[in-house]
């Protein structure tokens, strides 16, 4: 990931992270309220294509699902990822879902 890194949420809402360690606690955070919230036990990455792509960017469309611990599939979300290339190393710049 590179810092900064942004996320647009499904309502419109933009997180920023400004650098590793700040990414780690609002992850850690998302995903102690997810099974609280959701009964999310796990999720799946249903599909990858690119859409755009240069020798430095590359734009992703992701669709993932998330699960409850009995297995059933309850959500399926579209996203859109970012990727760049600086000192010769990939990582994610962006990501926009219209998961919550």
């Amino acid at each position: 990931m590179h810092f900064p890194h942004m996320r647009i949420n499904g309502q419109g809402g933009m997180t920023l992270f400004m650098n590793e360690q700040d990414a780690k606690l609002r992850w850690d955070m998302a995903f102690t309220r997810l099974p609280e919230v959701e009964e999310w036990s796990h999720s799946s990455l249903d599909h990858v294509e690119v859409v755009h792509e240069s020798d430095v960017k590359v734009h992703f469309k992701i669709v993932f699902s998330r699960y409850k611990g009995d297995g059933s599939k309850y959500a399926v979300h579209n996203s859109l990822w970012i990727v760049t290339k600086r000192n010769d190393e990939w990582a994610i710049l962006a990501r926009s879902s219209f998961a919550p």
